[in-house]
This record gives structure tokens, C-alpha cells and sequence, in this order.
């Protein structure tokens, strides 16, 4: 799931004619909201290209005078991956007065289901989405800069390589029963050593191409434990962290929120993270968190040892760490000065200028 998701908002004060777009690889549906349940809501299928793009226009320009005369046009769409973020790119150059917006899919499912709905089809999903967008109003979705949309490419094509360079060392260590198969595993590995080294090179080459994203990531980098691969990766899949209104908000979006499950008086379970995010942004933070433990002159490492020492396990002090760090690197970046450790015993970091 593509974690570039927007936030539940209220950018529409007036009523808006919400186009819902159920996207696929070769063809999305689209689906018109029409507030009069006597009237049946039209609905057209397009092919994903960007010269149907002109087209669809067309078609909610149409429905535009038909169902709502004078409203503001806005267009919905689930998190897919690539597809959602290539045709949301489409339609803000070529119709950026949509306001395209981009939301969890299982945020629509679950809307779905409290519709009562029984059946699934593209056309019932373009239904669903447009519904949401008309009841919620999701806020629209700023488009990523060039090198920060290839950034993110880079860095999810190197987590694909790292995790296949891995698959590929724990098999080096069975029997090959065979020498060239030996030697052919080798030559695949090294190929995809290779090609992760090269993936670094061309991920530094796309940050120099930018001087503020070149900053963010070496003020990101005088962070104690967070290194070159956790700064892009971290800004590669949530973009930049001081769009988020207050750390509560990252932490939530990033899935390091703590999840509470209490029922009456006899259902009180312990609390853990929520896990509703990006798990590749929670692994690197969790492997750095990892790197600090036992040193003892960072703050982090206090704050680790003080829920240990409290009684809290070292998976959810680990994890509790892994928050805070995510919310030191927001706070780095808003006052674009370099880390310097705050006072031990602070309950939040500071965003003021050391």
C-alpha cells in the first residue's frame, strides 16, 4: 500500500460534486455522487492512459451540469500503489481545479460495509468511494516534487533488492548438490550487491538535484542512529514531516501510535502500536532505534532504560523509541538546525532552536 495517504479534513466548506475512481492497471471507473437517492448515479469506465485523461474531464464537466451546476469538482481515489499516484499526477496537470485526494483503501472498506452493501464490483466500489468522499471530505493531495517521486521509486526498488539479496544469502547456506549451482547463486548475488550499490548512487545524485531536500537530509543525518538510508527512506514514503500538524498526527500516520483494547470490565488489553502505516518507514526506525541501545550519552538511550527499568518489555520500549526518533526528525526539520540533545527527562522534544 502506497503510504503518500492523505488525512480526513474538511477543504470544501460549500458542497462539492465528488467523483469517486475505482483505479486498476488498464482501466479505472468512475462513479458520481448524486445526493437524490431516487436518481440513479452515472458511472463510466476510462482507460488508464494519459490521453483518456481529456476525456474523463469531460465527462464530470458533464455531470458537473447536471447534477450540480456552479459546485467545485473534486475527484477520490484508494491508495494503489503506483496507478493512484501516476493518475492523480494526470489529473492535476491537466485538470488541477479537481483537487485529486488519495485515502486508505481499508477506510473505504469499512464505509462500504456499514452501507450494508452485498455486492462487489467495479462499478459498486466507484459508488462507495464517491459516497466517502461526499460524507468525509478528504483533504486534497499536494503532489510530490520530481526528485521527491523519484526518490521514492529508488528507495522502494532497493528495499525490494535488499529483501531478495537476503532471501538469497539465508539460501546460500544449504547444499547445492552442485557446483554451478553454487557458482550461479554467487553470481546472483553479486549482482544484486551490485545493483543496490548502484541504487545508492543514483539516490544521492537525485538529493543533489535538490537543495532543500539536500539539506532535510543532512539535518536528518546529525541525528545519533539515523543514517543515510533511514533519512530517504523516511522522507521517500512520508514525504516532508512538517506537513503534519503536530507529532501525534505523524506518529498515528506512520503506525507507531499506541492502540488501546478495553471493553467493560473484563476485556483490558495491553496496549501495543496500531500498526496502520507504513511498515517500511517502522523497520528502518526500528533498526535504528536498535543501533543506540546501549549508549548510554544519547537521550534516546535514557528513554529506552527508563521504560525498562519501569516495567515495559523491550519490544514496546523498542518501539516507544522508534516514536520518539521519528518525532525528533520532524522537529530537526522545523527548525532546520542540527540535532543537539535536549535536557534528560523532557516529556516531549522541543521544536524551538537549541
Amino acid at each position: 500500500m502506497n503510504q503518500q495517504i492523505t488525512t480526513v479534513g474538511t477543504s470544501q466548506p460549500c458542497p462539492a460534486l465528488w467523483v469517486g475512481v475505482d483505479v486498476a492497471k488498464r482501466r479505472f471507473e468512475a462513479a458520481v455522487h448524486v445526493p437524490d437517492a431516487s436518481r440513479q448515479p452515472a458511472t463510466c469506465s476510462f482507460a488508464m492512459t494519459q490521453e483518456a485523461i481529456a476525456q474523463f474531464v469531460g465527462w464530470c464537466q458533464q455531470q458537473m451540469h447536471i447534477h450540480a451546476p456552479g459546485a467545485p469538482l473534486r475527484v477520490l481515489m484508494e491508495a494503489t500503489g503506483s496507478y493512484s499516484q501516476q493518475l492523480s499526477a494526470w489529473l492535476v496537470a491537466q485538470c488541477p481545479e479537481c483537487q485529486p485526494a488519495i485515502v486508505n483503501p481499508a477506510y473505504i472498506k469499512r464505509f462500504g460495509q456499514s452501507l450494508g452493501l452485498r455486492n462487489k464490483t467495479d462499478k459498486s466500489d466507484a459508488r462507495v468511494i464517491a459516497h466517502y468522499g461526499h460524507v468525509r471530505r478528504p483533504a486534497p493531495q499536494a503532489p510530490p516534487s520530481p526528485e521527491m517521486s523519484e526518490l521514492r521509486a529508488l528507495v522502494r526498488e532497493r528495499r525490494c533488492l535488499v529483501e531478495t539479496l537476503t532471501a538469497e544469502k539465508n539460501r546460500s547456506g544449504e547444499p547445492c548438490g552442485s557446483g554451478r549451482l553454487c557458482a550461479m547463486r554467487k553470481r546472483r548475488m553479486d549482482l544484486l550487491a551490485r545493483q543496490i550499490e548502484r541504487l545508492g548512487e543514483l539516490m544521492r545524485q537525485t538529493i543533489s538535484r535538490s537543495p532543500s531536500l539536500s539539506r532535510d537530509i543532512q539535518l536528518l543525518d546529525s541525528i545519533p542512529g539515523v543514517g543515510f538510508i533511514t533519512a530517504v527512506t523516511v522522507l521517500g514514503e512520508l514525504g516532508d514531516l512538517r506537513r503534519f500538524a503536530d507529532p501525534r498526527q505523524l506518529s498515528a500516520f506512520a503506525g507507531l501510535s499506541p492502540r488501546n483494547y478495553q471493553s467493560g470490565t473484563s476485556v483490558n488489553r495491553p496496549a501495543h502500536i496500531c500498526r496502520m502505516g507504513n511498515k517500511a518507514v517502522r523497520a528502518v526506525l526500528h533498526l535504528a532505534s536498535r543501533s543506540l541501545i546501549g549508549r548510554s550519552k544519547h537521550q534516546l538511550a535514557h528513554f529506552y532504560e527508563h521504560l525498562v527499568a519501569s516495567g515495559k518489555s523491550k519490544l514496546a520500549a523498542l518501539a516507544a523509541m522508534s516514536r520518539k526518533m521519528l518525532v525528533l526528525m520532524r522537529a530537526v526539520l522545523i527548525r532546520q538546525s542540527p540535532y543537539c540533545p535536549a535536557p534528560w527527562g523532557c516529556e516531549e522534544v522541543v521544536e524551538k532552536p537549541c
